[in-house]
Order: C-alpha cells, then sequence, then structure tokens
C-alpha cells in the first residue's frame, strides 16, 4: 500500500514537471528511476489543440409592426400621404434604431395591372418612423409594404406590414366666371398756368434709383442650436439644427459640419438611401440636393443644396436638422467648418458663423447592459460584474448582466483573467432605449487561477499540480477534471495579463 502511494505521488511530481517541459518549449527524452527499483511506463503526452468554444448565438425575436396610420383615409389624386410606421420589439416596447423602408404599388380600378413606384424610408421617432409619398398622379390603389430589419444586426429579427390606400380621381374644376375688364385710359393733366413766367423754370433731374442689395452681409447668422445641448448616455436620439436667420435672396447652400464620433454619432435621416444623410431643413424641402453624406468614421458632415427660387427670411430657419446618438460620457464641438451662402445673382452672401457642442453625461437611473463569455466554456454563469461606485451583479447562462452604468465596470472570474469597460472611452454602443445603453460582448482569458491578472510559470505549475483533480479553479473548461486540455488553455495565453479591454 505504501508503495502504491508513494508512485502516485512521484506521478504527480512528474506531471508537474512535464508542465514546465510545456512551457519552455520541450525537454529532450528523460529517464526516471524511482524508489525500489520501480521504473514508470513512459506514456506519450497527448498534444492537443485547443480550440475555444464559439459563444453561442443569442436567440433573436422578431419585431412587430404595431400600426400604420395615414392621415387620411383616401386620397385625391396629386395628394401627399403622410404615413406613420408604430414598430415595437417582442414584448411591445416602442423599438428605436430600426431600418424601415416602405415599396409602394400601384393597381388601377379597370383591371389588374400592377405598376411599380418608388420606395422610400421612413424617419425614427423614437420607435414612429414618419415618412411621406407624393408620387399619387394617378388613380388607382397603393399597395404598401413596410419592411422593418436592424441595420446593425444581432438586435431583433425583421418584421413587415402591408395595407392598401386609396386615390380617387381629381373632380373637374367647375369653370368660375371671369369678368371681362375693360381699360379705362388715364387721363393726362396738364396744369394751366396763370401769370406771365418771369424765370425759365429749371428742369428737375430725374433720380436713379440705388440698387437693393441681395443681404446684409453684417445681419445674416448661420448658426447651430441649441449652442450648448446637454444629454445622457441612456438618451435614444437628440437633434440639433443648422439655422440661418436675416438672409435675403438666398438659393444654395453649402455646409461642412465636424463632430466628435467617439462621443456623439449622426442617426441616419433616410433609411432608403445608401449611407448616412442629415434631414433636410424646411428651406430646401423643395429643391436640388446634390450633396448629403455623413463621413461616420472622421467626424464630417456634407450638404449642398439649391433652391427653386430666392429665400427671404428674418427670423432663424433650418437648413439641415441632425439626429444624434450618444456614444460614450464626455463632449462634442459641432464645428460648422465651411459655410457658404450664394443669393440669385450669384454672389456669396457673408454671414455671421455660431458653432455648437454637445455634452453626454450619466444619470442616476442609466443602466448597460453587454454581455462576457468565458473561453473554452459554454456555460458563461456567475462572473461578477461590480461598477465604480461598488454596485454588484452576475451573469446569467448566457453571459448577459444589466448594471448601473458608473463609468468603469470591472468583471472577474476564478481561473480567468478579469477585464473592464471604461464608459469614458470610446466604445461600440449597440443600442438603447432611454434607460439602458447596450455596449458589446467581450471574451474572458483562461490561465490566471492565481488571480493576480498575469498569466505565467506560476499559473501553469499550478495547474500541474492539481492534474487529475476536481478543483474548481485549475479546471479552466468547467469539465470537472483538471487534464492536458487545462494546461493547453493556460499555455496558449502565456504571458498575457489583464484587465482585457478588448471589447466588441
Amino acid at each position: 500500500m505504501k508503495k502504491q502511494l508513494s508512485v502516485a505521488k512521484h506521478i504527480r511530481w512528474l506531471i508537474a514537471a512535464l508542465g514546465l517541459a510545456i512551457l519552455i518549449g520541450g525537454l529532450g527524452p528523460i529517464q526516471i528511476t524511482l524508489a525500489n527499483g520501480y521504473y514508470p511506463t513512459k506514456t506519450p503526452i497527448p498534444t492537443a489543440t485547443y480550440t475555444p468554444t464559439a459563444t453561442p448565438t443569442r436567440v433573436l425575436e422578431a419585431c412587430q409592426v404595431t400600426a400604420v396610420i395615414f392621415d387620411q383615409e383616401s386620397y385625391i389624386q396629386g395628394e401627399t400621404m403622410a404615413i406613420t410606421v408604430r414598430v415595437a420589439d417582442a414584448n411591445g416596447n416602442p423599438l428605436a434604431g430600426a431600418k424601415v423602408v416602405a415599396d409602394v404599388t400601384r393597381r388601377d380600378f379597370d383591371n389588374i395591372d400592377t405598376q411599380a413606384a418608388t420606395g422610400f424610408g421612413l424617419i425614427d421617432r423614437t420607435g414612429d418612423y414618419d415618412g411621406s409619398y407624393d408620387q399619387t398622379g394617378t388613380p388607382g390603389f397603393y399597395d404598401f409594404k413596410f419592411t422593418v430589419s436592424d441595420p446593425v444586426g444581432g438586435r431583433f429579427l425583421p418584421c413587415m406590414a402591408t395595407t392598401t390606400v386609396q386615390v380617387d380621381p381629381a373632380d373637374t374644376p367647375t369653370p368660375t366666371f371671369t369678368p371681362t375688364i375693360t381699360d379705362t385710359p388715364t387721363a393726362t393733366f396738364t396744369p394751366t398756368i396763370t401769370g406771365t413766367p418771369t424765370d425759365t423754370p429749371t428742369p428737375t433731374a430725374t433720380p436713379t434709383d440705388t440698387p437693393t442689395p441681395t443681404s446684409t452681409p453684417s445681419d445674416t447668422i448661420v448658426e447651430v442650436e441649441p449652442d450648448n445641448l446637454e444629454t445622457t448616455l441612456c438618451s435614444l436620439q437628440e437633434t440639433v439644427a443648422v439655422n440661418v436667420a436675416e438672409v435675403t435672396n438666398l438659393l444654395s447652400v453649402d455646409l461642412e459640419v465636424s463632430y466628435d464620433p467617439t462621443v456623439i454619432q449622426v442617426i441616419d435621416g433616410d433609411a432608403g438611401q445608401r449611407g448616412v444623410q442629415v434631414r433636410v431643413g424646411n428651406i430646401f424641402a423643395t429643391g436640388n440636393i446634390t450633396r448629403n453624406e455623413v463621413d461616420t468614421s472622421n467626424g464630417r458632415i456634407y450638404f449642398t443644396a439649391a433652391r427653386l427660387s430666392g429665400y427671404t427670411q428674418s427670423i432663424p430657419d433650418g437648413l439641415i436638422a441632425i439626429d444624434w446618438r450618444p456614444q460614450r460620457v464626455g463632449s462634442s464641438a459641432i464645428t460648422l467648418e465651411r459655410v457658404v451662402l450664394t443669393d440669385t445673382n450669384g454672389q456669396e452672401i457673408s454671414a455671421e458663423i455660431n458653432d455648437g457642442g454637445i455634452t453626454v453625461n450619466f444619470v442616476p437611473n442609466c443602466n448597460v447592459a453587454g454581455a462576457v463569455s468565458l473561453q473554452g466554456r459554454t456555460d458563461f454563469e456567475n462572473v461578477m460584474v461590480t461598477n465604480s461606485a461598488g454596485a454588484q451583479t452576475e451573469t446569467a447562462a448566457d453571459g448577459s448582466f444589466v448594471l448601473k452604468a458608473d463609468r468603469v465596470l470591472t468583471f472577474k472570474f476564478p481561473g480567468y483573467l478579469s477585464t473592464e469597460i471604461d464608459l469614458s472611452d470610446p466604445v461600440e454602443i449597440v443600442g438603447a432605449d432611454g434607460q439602458t445603453v447596450e455596449v458589446g460582448d467581450i471574451d474572458l482569458l483562461a490561465g490566471d487561477i492565481n488571480g493576480d491578472d498575469q498569466i505565467n510559470i506560476l499559473d501553469l505549475v499550478g495547474i500541474a499540480a492539481a492534474y487529475a483533480t476536481d478543483n474548481n479553479v485549475a479546471d479552466l473548461n468547467g469539465d470537472g477534471l483538471v487534464n492536458v486540455l487545462d494546461l493547453v488553455a493556460a499555455a496558449g495565453n502565456f504571458q498575457q495579463t489583464g484587465p482585457v479591454a478588448a471589447w466588441q
């Protein structure tokens, strides 16, 4: 019996030595003679390639269209339809940040021929998506198909709705009697001069009209409104406008606006178009938009448009409207880098330029949600999540968590490097609903069994020492047994240190 115990003890030390050999890069053939003449059987150490277990795909649920609202029950030929599509998630909560596109076809009253019409996108108003349709020049039945999808992916499955609206022919107008107007000749008044003039009258010079300037350069203002907007990390959407005031005969505009894309990001104002656009202001509701483009990577907005006729206005009116979604706590200037106004004579209008800015803050009721996975495992439960104020929670089996947003959140699990997320740094915001901001996912690295946030020789020796036991810290993959797979997993992360911050 004593011999058997001695053999087991020596085998355990042998495994520890093999762990060191794996780390160092492999040793040459070794022959070890044990006490009392026993020789260990040379069993080849299996070489296992560690394959991380993929994070299970979340089960997504489809959105739902809860209402399609037109501003009229039916329309007359040529009228514009105002449309609101109400979208909710699977639980019936308003769903913002979706892409809603309408496809329209027309059926004649007299036959079943179907003619395609141009599709269009709707603008997000926090769960209500607004749009308009003006291609109603021909009477008939207009069939609308609304398709709702997730532009970023990973939040919900698509949904759709259909409806039909009737457009009636315009009535033939009854002729209105127009009276014939006979011009009455205007009499020429010839003054009667009494008396004998003593002087020859001096001719009066005809004054030359002084042309009215097209604008008053010192009065025209282009500004960001509001000039200093404050919001919170959990906000769904904030809007600022670039306005013009005290302008005369404005015909065209060329704008370039800069912002910090790590703090705020532009919400697409026209989901039916490729890329990201801002919303067009009232001044250019009719006209020619030659450029409407947002460079979301570098934080640049480019907008160029021309009216059909001159525009004169004293009070502020919108050139463009910009919808924003906060990305992290911080501040961003909204700078009018280029403003070129042109009047109906082709002359540039000078203007006073006023920039703006947005500040993103924390609020007490703002939560952060995300998911954490454990390398090599399929069950991600019980990862401890702690915010910088000391509040804590644990992850569910799928790794999901929700906790009060308080700048830095740390994540710890025995046998793994810790991780953290600093909401004051640029992080990807997957979504927000006004109460909770959702960040991405992160994978914790296996191998730190002594909890010093480093994976080194001490961890490999510790795993080897616990070989063939059910030590729950050294059992990195959670299969109930410490074996060569756990050793290989730790060796694969050798010299990695925490906290890991590679959120994605």
